[in-house]
């Protein structure tokens, strides 16, 4: 089994714009289930929410409630991947989610990167979806 973290810098609004397009599978994915996205979910600045999240809408949101300053030529966040093998996730027998997996796996993900990168944290997704369960974290680079 294997632990996946990837980070992709996100370099200008408009592919952030797309990043929102793709959490609320208003996109032309295909590489996710339909029937089940209901099973996603949404934080935007560390709260649980009901509806995905407008990436440049939690932005703004987070600057102006830390008081940061963007970097000015810089990306304006990252989106952090969080993952592991899909054997991690599902029991090997009935190919079933092992939710208390998933749950435990979860909590210690957002603790660690909330402890990381404290003040950065704009938007999260937890993917349920897709082949493989995984957390996407998106960041806001500030000094």
């Amino acid at each position: 089994m294997f632990a996946i973290l990837r980070v992709e810098r996100i370099k200008n609004l408009s592919d952030l714009s797309a990043a929102s397009r793709h959490g609320a599978r208003n996109d032309s994915g295909t590489h996710y289930d339909p029937k089940r996205t209901k099973l996603n979910r949404h934080w935007r600045l560390g709260e649980l929410v009901t509806a995905p999240v407008d990436l440049i809408e939690a932005r703004k949101a987070l600057i102006e409630q830390q008081g940061l300053t963007a970097r000015a030529n810089g990306a304006v966040a990252a989106e952090m991947l969080l993952s592991a093998s899909g054997e991690f996730f599902f029991d090997e027998q009935t190919g079933e989610l092992r939710e208390d997996q998933l749950e435990v796996w979860l909590q210690r993900n957002i603790e660690a990167v909330n402890n990381r990168f404290p003040r950065m944290v704009a938007a999260m997704r937890l993917d349920l979806d897709e082949g493989t369960p995984h957390l996407s974290v998106f960041l806001v680079p500030h000094y």
